[in-house]
């Protein structure tokens, strides 16, 4: 992923946590690892339970965790 894709997806967001952005979508809650250069993506729903995902099963953990700590700050 370049510099300019991980701007456009942090731009968009709604809430970035420790690299992770979460972004509203009608699917749910799209989640993108910034800090990778291939895209990790994850899509989860308002619980935090995920529909799909292209993160290996320990960021996975990361990324919901982080939802659920910080959801309340997100403006869905």
């Amino acid at each position: 992923m370049t510099d300019k894709e991980k701007r456009m997806i942090a731009d968009e967001a709604n809430m970035i946590v420790s690299g992770y952005s979460y972004t509203k979508s009608d699917k749910g809650i799209e989640i993108v690892n910034l800090n990778m250069l291939e895209p990790h993506t994850m899509v989860i729903n308002l619980d935090g339970k995920m529909i799909e995902s292209s993160m290996d099963p320990i960021e996975q953990s990361v990324a919901i965790d982080l939802w659920n700590s910080n959801k309340e700050f997100m403006e869905v």
